[in-house]
């Protein structure tokens, strides 16, 4: 499957993509991203090490519910879609065309009036892998393709989580039982990092700012009207599948 200018510029502009979902790389990339971010604040090694964990953790959960849920997570996770998922009200996004075939991304906000800690226990409920499996991307050579993970593979991976598959045998079982920890953590330094993780992030973005929702579509934008002379072909490029 070719990629689009979507995908393409997804892939090259959007860190949270470099992630290889569904291997036992997974876990190691997505804090390591999540230390890089960090490391750009001067707080406390405790709470530090506290927002690195949920970082990470809602980090891997936004980009698989993107695929397990495309109708509430339409688009692939940013950075400014875990800063959204963190704070009390969950803002997501959809897509829109302008006149011209100019895709934006508009915000939508869901009423949820619990913050993200009073929402663990609800989000160890949620299937990152549905039964039929989920499509995810491969990258391989520049050549963009997909292939299909179901429970039995995520269960080869994390092969002694079994207690966690009893809760939710189609839950990510490093995600859930990191999302089980938190819902119990009362420590002040663990509430005092929930609170700072979105300001760490936003922090982060003002430091890469070409990684924010904006500077994204923005190339995507560029990067069409070179390749598409029309609106409507314009439009066309950015129709992509949410199975």
């Amino acid at each position: 499957m070719q990629k689009d200018i979507y995908d393409e510029v997804m892939q090259n502009h959007n860190p949270l993509m470099q992630i290889h979902i569904g291997t036992p790389d997974e876990v190691w990339e997505v804090r390591k991203l999540a230390r890089e971010i960090v490391s750009s604040v001067n707080f406390p090694p405790e709470i530090k090490e506290h927002a690195i964990e949920i970082i990470a953790t809602v980090t891997l959960h936004c980009i698989y519910a993107h695929y397990a849920d495309p109708q509430n997570y339409p688009l692939q996770a940013t950075i400014e879609s875990v800063i959204n998922f963190l704070k009390p009200k969950l803002t997501t996004e959809t897509l829109a065309y302008d006149k011209d075939g100019v895709q934006y991304i508009v915000p939508r906000v869901c009423t949820y009036p619990e913050s993200f800690k009073d929402r663990l226990w609800e989000l160890c409920k949620f299937n990152h892998v549905t039964n039929e499996g989920i499509e995810i991307p491969i990258i391989t050579n520049g050549q963009y393709n997909t292939r299909l993970l179901d429970c039995e593979m995520i269960h080869e991976i994390y092969y002694a989580d079994t207690d966690i598959y009893q809760i939710n045998p189609h839950a990510h079982p490093w995600i859930c039982r990191n999302f089980l920890f938190f819902s119990r953590c009362k420590t002040p330094s663990f509430k005092e990092a929930i609170s700072l993780t979105p300001l760490i992030l936003e922090r982060y973005l003002d430091n890469h700012p070409q990684y924010t929702n904006a500077a994204i579509m923005k190339t995507v934008y560029e990067k069409s009207k070179q390749t598409y002379k029309t609106p409507e072909k314009r439009k066309k490029t950015f129709l992509f599948s949410t199975k």
